[in-house]
């Protein structure tokens, strides 16, 4: 879906009960009408820091999306 819209994209999610991971906040206006969204706010960063910080906080944003649309991950104060 490299050429889909945001919203084939969301409809797309989901019609597979899928989750949104991204950094990108127009999913996180879509969330009212579409899937959940995890949204990634930890800036520029590699790859394997971003695994690192998604897996430890897996716990937190799986409680989040019991009860909301749309689940952060940031920065540490």
């Amino acid at each position: 879906m490299t050429e889909a819209t945001d919203i084939e994209i969301s409809a797309k999610a989901v019609e597979l009960g899928a989750t949104i991971i991204t950094k990108d906040n127009d999913f996180v206006r879509l969330a009212a009408i579409g899937p959940k969204v995890i949204w990634v706010r930890l800036g520029n960063c590699p790859n394997d820091l971003l695994y690192g910080s998604i897996r430890r906080s897996l716990h937190l944003i799986l409680d989040e999306l019991a009860t909301a649309q749309v689940a952060a991950l940031a920065e540490a104060p």
